[in-house]
């Protein structure tokens, strides 16, 4: 015998590869930005900003013997707390779909660019801590941003390519009625219960 599958579990399988279903009528809201767009955008501005900032504190590592270690150690506090903020509000995403891939037992690709986000991040904090260097926090916003600019990229590619998915695309734009003095056509958007149709082989 064959397994049942509800529908709601292959819509959220689906959902957690990324490519939520969207049975809405659409015209021209497949040209709008979604509420994903928009917080990818949001999650994208954060990374920029904490990016370009982070190499603009990450000089004083270039210029050691110019630049005095207070500064320096200034520096390297204001790029941790950036990547912080940036792990856990732009990075957040990717963390999400790996948990819920992990809790299913499955593997999405979110899961290898969690590992590497949190491995990279760990290993920034541990050198800071231990006076080794200090650390690859502007790389590790400048990764998170370019991570985020394919997925936007990805979700706008989507979104212009995917056809409009209403159902009445389906369905011819007009049908022959059957009604008492012979047969009609009409707009299937027109049709009512109760309509005869002649169906055409």
């Amino acid at each position: 015998a064959t397994a049942q599958v509800a529908p709601a579990q292959v819509i959220q399988l689906v959902a957690d590869l990324g490519y939520a279903p969207d049975f809405s009528r659409e015209s021209a809201a497949t040209q709008k930005l979604s509420a994903y767009d928009r917080s990818l955008l949001r999650r994208m501005a954060v990374a920029a900003f904490a990016f370009g900032n982070a190499m603009l504190f990450s000089l004083p590592e270039y210029f050691s013997s110019q630049v005095e270690s207070t500064f320096a150690k200034t520096f390297i506090v204001l790029n941790a707390l950036l990547a912080t903020f940036v792990l856990f509000y732009s990075a957040g995403e990717f963390f999400k779909s790996a948990w819920r891939a992990i809790k299913k037992k499955q593997i999405v690709i979110d899961l290898p660019i969690s590992i590497g986000i949190a491995a990279m991040f760990a290993r920034s904090a541990v050198d800071i801590t231990q006076g080794t260097s200090a650390g690859y926090f502007d790389t590790f916003a400048g990764l998170i941003f370019f991570l985020l600019i394919g997925r936007f990229v990805q979700s706008r590619s989507y979104a212009w390519l995917n056809f409009e998915r209403d159902n009445l695309l389906f369905l011819p734009l007009a049908v022959r009625v059957q009604t008492g003095t012979g047969e009609v056509f009409t707009p299937v958007k027109d049709l009512k219960p109760g309509d005869t149709l002649a169906v055409m082989p």
